[in-house]
């Protein structure tokens, strides 16, 4: 590997830049570690390119543009576009990339452009994702709550309960529990 010296910004701007893109691949599911500095490092590169030609942007932003425009173009090569926007295709491509596992059967994958195994590229141009219904929006008319018969004959009941006074309560409750425990030791 080429190491990896920036012409403009600071050291610290280049290592969040960094950082944010690890996330990035990993939030992608791209756990092989060398595969993921060889992709960060080919970003990094473009992106410190861009920099040198205009320093007025963070390299954050610059990197993570990046792995957007080259996800874009990773997926239009490898999806079939006829009925799919151009800007829902990345979308589309990462949930099939989820769908079918890929990034753990073929942990070099994602975002390569060398000779992609034929079963990854036959599972991925099979997977298609559909929308669900269009959405229909309807009206609730308000009206008044139906009471059930058995409600409320159990309010009745709460409400005698609530005038026998609470002490005859809890003392008919202790003594039930004396007896019975009397009854099963005894």
């Amino acid at each position: 590997m080429k190491s990896f010296v920036p012409r403009t910004g600071s050291v610290t701007e280049w290592n969040k830049a960094y950082f944010r893109l690890e996330d990035f691949l990993r939030a992608h599911q791209v756990n092989d570690k060398v595969h993921q500095s060889q992709l960060i490092l080919r970003m990094m590169r473009i992106a410190a390119e861009r920099h040198s030609k205009d320093p007025s942007q963070s390299p954050t932003t610059l990197v993570m543009q990046e792995a957007f425009t080259e996800m874009d173009v990773w997926f239009k090569q490898l999806l079939p576009t006829n009925n799919i926007p151009p800007e829902r295709l990345a979308a589309l491509g990462r949930v099939g990339m989820h769908m079918m596992n890929a990034t753990h059967k073929w942990p070099n994958v994602f975002l390569s452009g060398e000779d992609l195994p034929s079963e990854f590229t036959h599972q991925i141009y099979q997977t298609t994702v559909k929308a669900g219904p269009d959405l229909r929006i309807s009206s609730m008319i308000p009206r008044p709550l139906d009471t059930n018969p058995e409600g409320e004959v159990l309010d009745e009941k709460w409400e005698r309960l609530g005038k026998v006074p609470l002490t005859l309560v809890v003392g008919a409750s202790l003594l039930f529990s004396l007896g019975v425990v009397l009854y099963v030791f005894h």
